[in-house]
């Protein structure tokens, strides 16, 4: 069967999707300092951009492909949960259960002057410090450099230090 079969048929079907609801968020910012004593970036905050993932994602792909879907989620009673009221379609049956005990999942990525930094991976070398007060200017050298190596060797980072 092509494609487009398989495509065509998600016209008349009718979906039952239980699942949970994650919102991602994008910080975007630009560096405005680094601190001497540790591997962190100052960072000023430009814009913030939402989005829906999880089964949220998967919600909104079912309807963009003709489905009719009936959206079961759970989510906390937090400022993260209202952004699940974007998702309007004339096909979508959503049920937000709320959970007050229970906060919404969110995944939050920090980019900073267009270098990705997640402030849970330990990948990174760098981390993220935002909104400071302080706005120190940084030669682009030395920012590029302390985004690509290490301040200091660690168990995860083996990498010996570079000087600027």
């Amino acid at each position: 069967m092509s494609l487009a079969k398989i495509i065509e048929k998600f016209a008349d079907a009718r979906v039952l999707l239980v699942g949970d609801t994650i919102v991602d968020l994008y910080t975007y910012g630009t560096a405005i300092g680094l601190a001497a004593e540790t591997p962190t970036i100052t960072a000023r905050q430009e814009k913030v951009q939402a989005s829906l993932g999880g089964a949220a994602l998967v919600c909104r792909n079912l309807l963009e492909l003709g489905a009719a879907v009936r959206f079961v989620t759970l989510v906390g009673d937090d400022e993260a949960a209202r952004h699940l009221r974007s998702l309007k379609h004339p096909k979508l049956a959503l049920s937000a259960l709320v959970a007050p005990d229970k906060p919404t999942t969110v995944k939050h990525r920090f980019w900073v002057d267009g270098y990705r930094n997640r402030p849970d991976s330990r990948r990174r070398r760098q981390r993220l410090r935002s909104p400071g007060r302080r706005r120190t200017p940084v030669r682009r050298r030395r920012l590029a450099l302390a985004c690509r190596c290490p301040r200091r060797r660690s168990r995860y980072n083996p990498v010996p230090r570079r000087s600027p």
